[in-house]
């Protein structure tokens, strides 16, 4: 069911996705890390429209190590994933995070000229950021 929910969830940001044998180990993998948490599932499987599964389990294998947070209790893992997005958040510029934050209000996927609509930078910045 994990690895349903990420494909599921992955197919929304990078439509395109399938499941290969080169892929397969790297995603049942992400989803172990997950600890099978369908928020954590969806949060892993959003970085994957920029990502390959095995670069996603790269970072965390450097980075977060984990998405699921401990194995102890269910509020540990929930701790865990906060303290991902914190970290995440933290690692961000000012400037990055001014633009997220204005981001945040589209309830929908957006295009670029609505995000150089909100962007308090240049049509350039907006698109390196």
């Amino acid at each position: 069911p994990s690895v349903e929910l990420f494909l599921r969830c992955t197919q929304l940001v990078r439509p395109n996705f399938v499941l290969t044998d080169e892929n397969l180990e790297a995603v049942t993998e992400l989803c172990i890390r997950t600890d099978g948490l369908p928020m954590a599932i969806e949060f892993a499987a959003a970085r994957m429209k920029l990502l390959s599964p095995h670069r996603l389990l790269q970072q965390l294998e450097r980075g977060l190590g984990s998405l699921s947070g401990t194995e102890f209790d269910t509020l540990s893992r929930h701790r865990g994933m906060g303290d991902a997005i914190e970290r995440f958040l933290g690692g961000l510029t000012e400037r990055e995070l001014s633009f997220l934050t204005r981001l945040a209000m589209f309830r929908q996927e957006f295009d670029f000229a609505a995000a150089d609509g909100v962007s308090p930078v240049s049509t350039a910045e907006t698109r390196e950021l």
